[in-house]
């Protein structure tokens, strides 16, 4: 399934929009029905149905202009105030050993360099 976290319950649509009138590079699209919003703490994706009032602030906040900083901290908020515990030690785990792989990734690249290996 696309979404970590679903606030609302029923159907959520099958496809989304990018909203373009927000200005910067973000992952928010939109449907009728509920807001798809991707990219955001620790790779998590929440659909938030529009008729919640999560939903309606988001609303709110979209078409009052604010900026997307105070968008995405409104949306990891709810999200962090909804994902499960399990699926939030998931996501750190994940988060964890993505970190030690690129720390050893890092550390070959430097010995194959100091030793000129390619």
């Amino acid at each position: 399934m696309w979404n970590d976290v679903l606030i609302g319950e029923g159907s959520i649509g099958n496809s989304a929009v990018l909203i373009g009138r927000i200005e910067g590079k973000h992952s928010i699209s939109e449907n009728s029905l509920s807001y798809w919003i991707g990219d955001l703490f620790l790779d998590t994706r929440i659909v938030i149905k529009k008729d919640t009032e999560e939903g309606k602030t988001l609303t709110k906040l979209i078409q009052e202009g604010a900026d997307l900083t105070k968008i995405i901290e409104f949306v990891e908020n709810v999200l962090l105030d909804n994902i499960p515990n399990d699926r939030l030690k998931i996501l750190i785990n994940r988060a964890i050993d993505r970190a030690i792989s690129i720390g050893k990734e890092m550390k070959l690249a430097e010995i194959r360099e100091v030793l000129q290996l390619y």
